[in-house]
């Protein structure tokens, strides 16, 4: 799980848009990425920024079920629903539901 994390975290950008840095995918990402960004952002851009920061936690942390995340940026939800999705991949049952 912490490894998937690592590595889709190489697919993000950041963009100056007006004056603000936006996380943008990069059009490189792979398969496998969009999937993710599709089950767990649906269609809305702005919650990449929400996706960003839970694969950040996930990378970092030494129990990625108890990690502290920054709810203002990433409700915990959210969170659970990325590691729901990482964990279901990473068992081998392919992308999961989130």
């Amino acid at each position: 799980m912490q490894k998937n994390a690592v590595d889709y975290l190489e697919f993000f950008d950041f963009e100056l848009h007006e004056g603000k840095a936006r996380i943008k995918l990069s059009a490189e990402a792979p398969q496998e990425v969009l999937d993710l960004v599709k089950a767990v952002c649906g269609i809305d851009e702005d919650r990449l920024v929400c996706l960003f920061e839970a694969l950040n936690c996930i990378a970092e942390a030494d129990d990625p079920q108890c990690c502290p995340i920054d709810e203002k940026i990433c409700p915990p939800e959210f969170f659970q629903n990325v590691l729901a999705y990482l964990g279901a991949d990473a068992s081998g049952q392919g992308s999961g539901q989130a």
